[in-house]
């Protein structure tokens, strides 16, 4: 009789496999839509982008701090709404602009602001980008633009004498650009001093120092002037004293 050398299939053995199956399926699933949660840290807020269906694009409802689910076909870009502080400084970083004479100047810059939490859709719709690309690029560009405005009506003897007027025109032209956006400017500074070419540096001290002498010259004047005044008074009493007692 011939041997039968075909398999019998279990059905227990086949009903387990499908049950191993099933739970590592859903298991899978399961790390899916746990990583699907998103957490919003304190002093952010979050923003959706969908990438599918019909309404695919920056949603204009935000993310508020806690936990949320987000659909895998989704993304979340996080914006801080805290007070930002940042500064350019350096040869690299710095700002060159040139006076109402054409004279160059160089200054390192800060600037403190933060945003509305109810504009971050808005900015990053319209810039597409993260915090620290809009901060280098966009609000940089912004106080470049505020900064030459303002030093094209500034002459360098008013940078050199004092800084206050011009932050004070820079800032203004800066605070209307951003309000729009939904950017609040806290202020615009100066870090150290204005960098001065050599030369410069050299000539207004030598005409700081002209009229330093000249107002000394003249005070001098007036002191000297003051008392001859005060010898004639002087003189002129003594004679009328003599005369009355003659």
């Amino acid at each position: 009789m011939p041997e039968y050398r075909g398999q019998i299939k279990d059905p227990k053995i086949k009903w387990d496999s499908l049950k191993v199956g099933g739970f590592a399926c859903a298991g899978i699933l399961f790390i899916i839509w746990l990583l699907c949660f998103k957490m919003i840290s304190p002093g952010y807020i979050g923003v959706i982008v969908d990438m599918l269906g019909d309404s695919k694009g920056v949603q204009a409802k935000e993310l508020h701090v806690g936990m949320h689910w987000i659909a895998p076909w989704k993304s979340v870009y996080e914006f801080p709404i805290f007070e930002q502080n940042d500064t350019w400084e350096g040869k690299n970083e710095g700002f060159t602009f040139q006076t109402s004479e054409g004279m160059a100047v160089n200054a390192d810059i800060g600037i403190t602001y933060h945003l509305r939490p109810d504009a971050i859709p808005f900015i990053f719709q319209r810039y597409r980008r993260g915090m620290e690309e809009i901060t280098d690029i966009f609000i940089r560009n912004y106080i470049r633009d505020a900064v030459n405005k303002a030093a094209s009506r500034t002459r360098i003897e008013d940078l050199y004498s004092g800084k206050e007027g011009f932050f004070q025109d820079v800032e203004a032209n800066v605070r209307a650009d951003f309000a729009p956006l939904g950017i609040e400017l806290s202020r615009i500074y100066l870090i150290g001093r204005f960098h001065f070419p050599e030369t410069v540096i050299t000539a207004l001290n030598s005409k700081i120092e002209a009229m330093q002498r000249a107002q000394q010259r003249e005070n001098e004047l007036r002191e000297a002037e003051a008392e001859a005044k005060k010898q004639i008074a002087k003189a002129e009493g003594q004679a009328r004293c003599s005369i009355l007692q003659a």
